[in-house]
């Protein structure tokens, strides 16, 4: 009854379909957000809140903790030259990439609170 579902012979011709792209995907977010928000404000809120905000919070303290490891790291691997001053250029980076992480940390903490 089902000869050809294994038999090599036979050809079946497969569609694959590829998944949504990121641009559709944030496409739909960004109406999803806007709809609620004609429908409610304090869903609207807590929504883009927990859907937003809080993604991007957390990341920023992970890249922080992070961060501050290496810049430890550095500290403890790195010789000191006499007349390289206190920080190499490394170490100087990433305190300056701690330092924006966490502008932009209480940035976010600002604006949602």
């Amino acid at each position: 009854m089902y000869a050809s579902v294994n038999d090599p012979k036979v050809m079946r011709k497969i569609e694959s379909k590829k998944p949504p792209g990121f641009a559709v995907e944030a496409a739909f977010c960004s109406v999803s957000l806007l709809l609620m928000k004609f429908y409610s404000d304090a869903l609207f809120d807590a929504l883009s809140f927990t859907t937003v905000l809080l993604p991007m919070m957390v990341f920023f303290v992970l890249s922080i903790v992070f961060n501050i490891l290496k810049f430890l790291k550095l500290l403890h691997l790195e010789d000191m030259d006499e007349d390289g001053g206190i920080l190499s250029p490394k170490q100087f980076k990433l305190l300056f990439t701690i330092s924006r992480n966490l502008l932009a940390y209480f940035g976010i903490y600002c604006l949602a609170g």
